[in-house]
Parts: C-alpha cells; structure tokens; sequence
C-alpha cells in the first residue's frame, strides 16, 4: 500500500498544499474522473426518479391515510411531537410528491406535483400553506381538483425511497426503520473506529457521543423527508473507516463528490452543513493516519481538497438537476431558482418582511440566528421560541468548555508546538468555520429553520472538543514516531 501511495499516479494528491501549481496539477489529475462519477450519479437519480412512476399511487395513498388514522402523521404542519418529527411541513410536502405522481413519466421525474404552489416575491401577497391539512384531504379523496403546481428544484429522492417504503410499511414503521438504520449505523461507524486503533476512535468521539445524543439523530431518523440523508451520510462514514486501508487520498475525493451527489439527492437543502462535516472530519483523520502527512499548508490542503469535492458533487447534481428540467419545461425554472436563493439570503421576504420593517435588519435577524443556535443545540431541536438562559447555560458549559480547554491548552504548549497543535485539530476548525459561514450566507433559511440547523450547528458547539482530542492524539502520535526514529 505504501508503494501504491507513493507512485506517481498519486504523488501529486500526497504532496497538496495551497501553493497553485499543486492545486492545478491535481485538478487536471483528479478533474475527469470526478466529473465522469457526477454524471453517472445523476443518471442513476434520474433512473430513480422515473422507476418512482412505476409505484402504486394508490398503496402511497392508502399507507398515509393510515398514517392520519392512527395518529403517526398530522395536520399540523410544526406538532411539537417528538415521536414523529418537529418540521411535519416538510414531510408532508415529500409525501405529497410521493402520493400525487404524474400520469407524464418525464414531468413525475424532472417536475413532480405539489397540491399548492410555492410563492416568493417582494410584490407578491405572503402564502400561508397547510401541505399536511391538504395531503390529508387528497388521500382522503376529499380534494377539489388534480392540481398542476410543480416542484422543481430538488432531485426529491426522498419522495421515491418514501414511495417504495410505503408500499410495504405503515407510516410508522418507517419511521422506526430510518431511526434504526441512523442509529444503527452511527455505532458502526464508532466500531470501525475503535478496530482501526485509539488515534481514530479518540479524535471522533466528540462527533460519534454528539450525533448519537445531541445531533438530532432521533428526530432526523424518524423524519421521513430528512431521515434518508442521515442514513447515506452515516452508511459513507461507516464505509470509509472499515476501508480504510483502501482508501487512497484520490479515492477518498472521489467518495466526497459521491457523498455530496447523493446529499444533493435526498435532502432537500436541510443537513448539507452536517453532512459536508461530517464527511469532512472523519475523511480528513483517515486521510491524515493513511499517509501520515505533517504540515499545517498540506493539512488545511487537504481539507479543502475534501470540501471541494464534496461541493463539487453536491453543486454538480444541482446543475445536473437544473439543465434537465429548462431542457423539459423551459427557463421558468431557472427564474424560480434565482427567486429562491434571494429569498434565502435574506434579501426578499414577502411572508416575515424583514426589510419593510426599519427596526429588523439582515445584522439582527443574524444576531437572532446565532442565540438560537447557541442555546437550543443541545435540546434536539424541538423547540418553538428563542432560547432561555437556562439553554444557554448548558449550551456554554457543555460546548463552550471544550474551546476554552481547546484554547487554554494552545497557550500552555510551547510556541514551536502551538502549529501542530492548530493542524491536528484542522478539521473540526474548517467545520466550524463553515456553519458560521453557512449562517451568515443563508441568514433567512436558518432563522425559519432554526429549530433543525440547531442540529448541524452542534458540531460547531462541541468542535471545541473535538479539536482538543485530535489534536492530543495528534501530538502524542508524532512524539511517539519521534522517539522510535530515535
């Protein structure tokens, strides 16, 4: 394997930095094969998406009227109801696509139905929608017309893996099969961590504990419009630790472009901050035992490298997405998207009005933005409402004592130690560095959606723990090689 690592095939990868000769070499190298695994990704989506047609509507339908009848859905679109997920609103907007189809298998694919449009727009009237209150009246046979609103934006596979569930599982089953496999698949990953040895299972422990009982996991697995995201994010983590020892830096940027294509796939713009994350932190200490690389430039290269690819698949399949559907309905979508991303930055809001009301500004509903993520992230997310001070005491003494240890213990070590300090710990730094910067590129989707991007921001929270385990082990692992040269 070291001979495999140290050919010239791979000689470029092991020896990325950020100086921008390396950087366009690696491209040419690593460029192709990458975009060849994109298109191959979307072409599955799309095979997906029109076997979804095949389904039984009317077995979809008859699952969710169930479903409303004993009580694992309802009408509410935010029930507070732990046991089947706060954001109803979403699930019930996958299940209308699930439920509806479309009689034309290329519009079911590329454009599937929805019961009422979605409406953005500084000059239009704010649009309060009730999709769990309509889905309930469709499977009910109770709706006035076959509507004709679309929903182009996301590949929407959640929908077609609901469709096919549902054809053989209650609603609530499941549920519980999501919350299992999520479950399930987190301990794997910890076990795979604990068989390839204590620098692995030590470094990712504050992001295994966080997951498993603060992340959300249990409300993201019993979701059905976000639980299949975690349970591909988790099957990939899982993956890379038990093949470890297969995975070269080119193939470990290849899995990230598969990873962000299939983020891309099932999400529907939800967790990509805790998948990127994720996938980054245990990609890059995988990396950093396979080649055992040093050096605080090829170490953030490196984490860049991973976060580039992973975009790159996730940006790629929402390209991918984009030119089939002008392709099928004409440049209405491309209007619609660019509507959206305004509305998400925080530039327009028809239904809060941020910027017709003087006294609420993109700098206070930022501030707003951050209480909420501070305070609520230990809770799970199921809170309506900002946070009390009691969330926020927890929230510093359980999160903030890491960075403080973290920091206390950068300032104890010698000054010629404190770079390998900051470079073990790199990818928990870069993680938390993007959900600030998530936050504040998105300020609007995250205040409307705070009460689940509490759950990508607990890594932020607990990075400070992370960061010290890793690099601990980190220092103690190069003290350790030092004194066998010697």
């Amino acid at each position: 394997m070291h001979q495999k690592l140290t050919s010239p095939r791979f000689s470029v990868v092991r020896s990325l930095s950020l100086d921008g000769r390396h950087i366009i070499l690696w491209m040419r190298q690593i460029a192709l094969p990458c975009l060849l695994l994109l298109c191959a990704a979307n072409a599955l989506f799309l095979a997906v998406r029109f076997a979804d047609n095949l389904i039984s509507k009317q077995a979809v339908g008859a699952s969710l009227r169930e479903g409303y009848e004993d009580g694992s859905m309802t009408v509410l679109s935010y029930p507070h109801n732990m046991l089947i997920g706060r954001d109803q609103y979403s699930d019930c907007i996958v299940a209308q696509i699930a439920a509806l189809g479309d009689p034309d298998p290329i519009r079911d694919a590329i454009a599937p139905r929805l019961l009422a449009a979605e409406q953005v727009g500084a000059d239009m009237a704010p649009l309060r929608r009730y999709p769990c209150l309509d889905l309930k009246t469709y499977v009910d046979g109770r709706y006035p017309e076959v509507p004709a609103a679309t929903y182009t934006r996301f590949w929407h596979g959640a929908s077609s893996v609901l469709a096919i569930a549902l054809s053989y599982l209650p609603v609530d089953g499941y549920r519980a099969l999501l919350l299992n496999l999520t479950l399930g698949l987190i301990a794997l990953t910890a076990v795979a961590a604990a068989l390839a040895g204590p620098r692995l299972l030590i470094g990712l422990s504050p992001l295994l504990i966080t997951s498993f009982a603060f992340n959300g996991q249990l409300g993201y697995g019993q979701l059905f419009g976000y639980g299949p995201a975690q349970v591909a994010l988790w099957a990939t983590a899982a993956f890379i630790l038990l093949c470890r020892k297969r995975m070269s830096p080119r193939n470990l940027l290849l899995l990230a472009v598969l990873s962000g294509a299939f983020e891309a796939f099932f999400d529907q713009l939800i967790s990509p901050p805790l998948v990127l994350m994720t996938f980054v932190i245990v990609a890059h200490l995988v990396w950093d035992v396979r080649v055992d690389q040093r050096g605080f430039r090829k170490a953030l290269g490196n984490c860049l490298a991973l976060f580039a690819a992973w975009s790159f698949g996730f940006l790629g399949s929402y390209a991918f997405k984009l030119v089939l559907t002008i392709a099928a309905l004409g440049w209405s979508p491309l209007h619609e998207m660019a509507q959206q991303l305004a509305f998400r930055v925080g530039t327009v809001d028809a239904e809060y009005g941020y910027h017709a009301r003087d006294h609420i500004s993109r700098w206070s509903m930022l501030g707003d933005n951050f209480v909420a993520l501070l305070g609520n992230s230990w809770r799970l997310g199921y809170t309506g409402g900002k946070a009390g001070a009691a969330d926020a005491l927890i929230s510093c003494t359980v999160g903030w004592t890491g960075w403080v240890l973290a920091f206390y213990r950068l300032f104890k070590l010698p000054a010629n130690q404190r770079l390998q300090f900051v470079t073990a710990g790199i990818p928990y730094l870069v993680a938390s560095v993007f959900m600030i910067l998530w936050v504040i590129a998105l300020p609007e989707h995250t205040m409307r959606h705070a009460f689940f991007m509490v759950r990508s921001a607990t890594i932020w929270i607990t990075g400070g723990w992370g960061w010290l385990c890793v690099a601990r082990m980190g220092v103690a692992a190069s003290r350790i090689s030092a004194d066998a040269r010697v």
